[in-house]
């Protein structure tokens, strides 16, 4: 029995080649998005914005959201404000590039990279995984499933109320990771977690506080390094019958 051979034109394959290796080799998708550097300007403004066409990066007609893009990257060097309510998905905020919320920002379900800052005085809401390996500020409202907040070695999550005591969101805290308490003034209510975690490094650097603030009764142990950077000339205080397991130190500067 005679068998039939298909055959590939030269040309044919090596343009089926040079296409794997270019899109391997670039990493880009179409409607991809990634900000103008250096940048200090809105989020709704398309000017802020570069899309990938398929073949180059273009000015972009529009803003990216949840609803028109593929992956979205704040470069370093950019810093974008976001003033009204946004959804958005697929995000990485490079080393260097800032995010400030003051309305509510949504996270899509798809998982975001935080390398850079996130600064939200707003309402945060993520519904999927966040891996935090710079720094995401909190003065506001977090709203997360629990543990979906991963607060990576190197990454810090900052507290930063100021006159109420806020809450702080379910994180899995891993090696190498700070809980860093800022901002405190007048407040005088107990700081609270959603979960009783196992911190690894805790920093209290509240310089402009002015009233005594009770330790937290769900913080159960550090593991790390908890350090207090500054209370001016109020007072820390364990409150009731808490009890802190200090596995490596304890620092006071």
């Amino acid at each position: 029995m005679k068998q039939s051979v298909r055959s590939i034109s030269l040309p044919a394959l090596c343009l089926a080649i040079t296409f794997v290796y270019t899109s391997s080799a670039n990493g880009q998708s179409l409607d991809d998005y990634r900000s103008k550097t250096p940048l200090t300007g809105s989020w709704k403004d398309a000017a802020s914005w570069e899309r990938y066409n398929c073949s180059s990066w273009v000015n972009a007609g529009t803003y990216p959201t949840d609803a028109n893009t593929h992956n979205i990257t704040v470069r370093s060097g950019s810093t974008l404000s976001v003033s009204s309510a946004l959804t958005v998905d697929d995000l990485t905020i490079d080393a260097g590039g800032t995010v400030t919320n003051s309305s509510t920002l949504t996270y899509g379900p798809t998982i975001r990279t935080l390398n850079g800052t996130l600064s939200s005085s707003g309402t945060l809401t993520m519904d999927g995984s966040a891996f935090v390996y710079g720094t995401l500020r909190n003065s506001g409202t977090v709203s997360a499933n629990a543990y979906n907040i991963w607060i990576r070695t190197g990454g810090t999550y900052q507290h930063d109320d100021a006159t109420t005591a806020g809450t702080i969101p379910a994180c899995s805290w891993e090696t190498g990771s700070t809980l860093l308490v800022t901002g405190y003034t007048s407040s005088t209510e107990e700081l609270s977690l959603l979960v009783n975690p196992e911190l690894e490094n805790l920093t209290w650097n509240c310089t402009a506080q002015t009233g005594a603030i009770p330790f937290p009764s769900d913080f159960s142990s550090i593991h790390g390094t908890f350090t207090i950077a500054s209370t001016i000339a109020s007072r820390f205080a364990a409150e009731g019958s808490a009890c802190f397991l200090f596995s490596f130190a304890f620092a006071v500067t």
